[in-house]
């Protein structure tokens, strides 16, 4: 479908009354809010009720929870576009009754996707898209953004070339993109509007290989990185486009797309940023809130978490408190914060829906001077830590709430936050954590996945690497197996793992597609014992190392993967994980 018809086909369940700038969605659909909540049920079963959306001062409107909905010209609904990006996609046969509805997690964007050109499909990777002979095809989402951090891998299937698209209008035609090209063998930085390019970087791309592209921007500067490179293959300046959508690109081809994700460069988290109150706005240093006298204002993030490392970089402008908030509703009325405090000379814990102190911890602090806090959460224990001190100032325990989203809060003056990152405890993969499969628990240890009979089962991040050092501790609670994984896809179909096998009490090195086993290390493995695994990758040498030895318990080489995502496995019981490191 092409975004110039859009209305031919397209219908929203809702009168679109108004619209609004959001913090990185520049346009909201809105409701009528005066309309009952219409049904939609399939095969005479199965139904969904789309609430009205509702309105309140100093914060988004929500279209369903923040999910867009798109419908076919019958009113058949398409496909739901969920607050964490994640798309629900329905699928009919010729009589109209439903027959598939399937999840798609290839993005985190979470605005409405449209179609420029060419033919978009699903696949198990991700999203397909095929351009004809010399032509430009796009899909745009309607989330935008300035200065971000945008990733995403690209695999092109048939000649041409696949790109990342940012800063664009709705149809393609203005825009920055970035692709890797297969007919040129280069990663090119290109202007959409004027067709000019900015930057060619030549490197061979080959045809079904990935390829892992990240643009960092700040203002006029763009950064490309390749291949989770730590230096950026392009450092330009180029002030066409300073905001504008996100999406990809199809030149010529067949190319697939997986793990595009993009987030506000201040911070790792992934969901939608949402003021509630104040004045927020993007410098140089970070992102930078203003609340008036006395007033608390939030930068809320719609990732939530229950146990896991929050962390971040903190300076106070002018009097006033900045604080990280965690486990928090959506306007700010529940949750916890954990502030340095200008006026009042302490780092302070505090509960936002009681307004009940939790902990004070006295130290100077200074205007302009930057404060790091790091909070580590297991159950109801909270450990507040500062200037990466080894012990923390504060180790509370506190049951008010157990999980809630991530945010930034301001009191009464002007703040700068930097760095803001969340990870889970167990790991320090900073990509997005999906399941495939099974049941996967916070537990006291770490990351518990159960598995039932004979079946694998995945918790995979989106976080991609090609050579590296990938270890964790695993311990087998109940038969089966647990497995490190590594160079793999976003569904667990393809990729290596390493595991614990409880039942043939081995370790064993396999291919998570073709099942083919690549190496096996007899040793006795115990249920309830914790064993460490350490993966050591460069190009197609994998070692791997078992109990913190001196010497690889397997050194083989294998190229059927040379990069994807890194995760765990549970096959046939339930594993525990902790300790899961990824350093170069």
């Amino acid at each position: 479908m092409k975004s110039k018809n859009v209305k031919q086909f397209l219908s929203i369940i809702c009168v679109c009354s108004f619209f609004i700038s959001l913090p990185w969605t520049e346009l909201a659909w809105g409701e009528n809010k005066d309309a009952d909540p219409p049904m939609l049920t399939f095969n005479n079963k199965e139904q969904f009720q789309i609430k009205n959306a509702s309105v309140t001062a100093n914060s988004n409107i929500s279209f369903n929870g923040g999910s867009y909905y798109t419908y076919t010209s019958e009113g058949k609904l398409m496909n739901i576009v969920l607050p964490n990006g994640d798309m629900e996609e329905f699928k009919y046969d010729a009589n109209g009754n439903l027959i598939t509805r399937a999840r798609n997690k290839f993005s985190n964007l979470n605005g409405r996707w449209s179609e420029s050109g060419g033919t978009w499909t699903s696949v198990g990777e991700g999203k397909q898209g095929e351009a004809t002979t010399e032509n430009n095809v796009y899909y745009l989402n309607s989330q935008t953004g300035s200065d971000f951090v945008y990733e995403g891998d690209i695999k092109v299937v048939s000649k041409g070339a696949g790109a990342l698209v940012f800063r664009a209008n709705s149809n393609g035609t203005q825009g920055y993109a970035v692709n890797v090209d297969a007919l040129l063998q280069v990663v090119r930085l290109w202007d959409m509007g004027s067709g000019k390019i900015i930057r060619d970087y030549p490197i061979p791309i080959g045809l079904g290989q990935s390829y892992h592209l990240k643009v960092v921007t700040k203002g006029s500067n763009i950064k490309v990185y390749l291949n989770d490179g730590s230096s950026p293959v392009m450092d330009v300046n180029d002030s066409a486009y300073a905001s504008g959508q996100f999406g990809v690109n199809v030149y010529n081809g067949k190319v697939t797309f997986q793990n595009i994700h993009a987030r506000e460069s201040f911070s790792n988290l992934n969901g939608r940023w949402s003021e509630v109150g104040g004045t927020w706005t993007s410098v140089g240093e970070g992102k930078q809130g203003e609340a008036t006298t006395e007033n608390n204002v939030y930068y809320l993030n719609s990732q939530t978490g229950s146990d896991f490392v929050y962390e971040g970089d903190i300076k106070v402008v002018s009097k006033g408190a900045g604080a990280l908030v965690f486990r928090a509703n959506s306007n700010g009325t529940q949750g916890y914060a954990v502030n340095v405090d200008a006026l009042l000379q302490v780092v302070r814990l505090w509960d936002m829906g009681s307004g009940k102190i939790i902990r004070d911890y006295p130290i100077p602090i200074g205007l302009g001077q930057s404060y790091h806090l790091k909070v580590v959460t297991k159950g109801s224990n909270i450990k507040v830590y500062l200037n990466d001190g080894s012990s923390p100032v504060m180790d509370v325990n506190d049951s008010a709430y157990a999980s809630g989203q991530f945010g930034v809060n301001v009191y009464n003056g002007k703040v700068t936050f930097q760095n803001i990152h969340a990870r889970e405890s167990f790991s320090n993969l900073n990509g997005r954590w999906s399941e495939v499969g099974g049941t996967w628990t916070s537990v006291g240890e770490g990351k518990q996945g159960e598995a039932t009979t004979e079946n694998n089962v995945y918790y995979l991040n989106s976080q991609t690497g090609s050579d590296f050092v990938y270890e964790g501790d695993i311990k087998v609670v109940s038969k089966g197996a647990g497995a490190l994984v590594f160079r793999a896809n976003s569904n667990g179909t393809q990729g290596y793992a390493v595991n614990v096998d409880a039942l043939l009490q081995v370790v064993r090195l396999w291919d998570m597609g073709s099942g083919k086993i690549i190496r096996d290390y007899p040793i006795p493995i115990g249920l309830g014992q914790l064993y460490h695994l350490k993966v050591v990758t460069k190009g197609s040498n994998i070692k791997v190392y078992l109990n913190d030895g001196s010497s690889p318990v397997m050194d083989v080489n294998d190229s059927a993967y040379a990069s994807g995502q890194f995760g765990v496995n549970v096959y046939n019981g339930k594993a525990i994980f902790s300790g899961v490191i990824k350093s170069n």
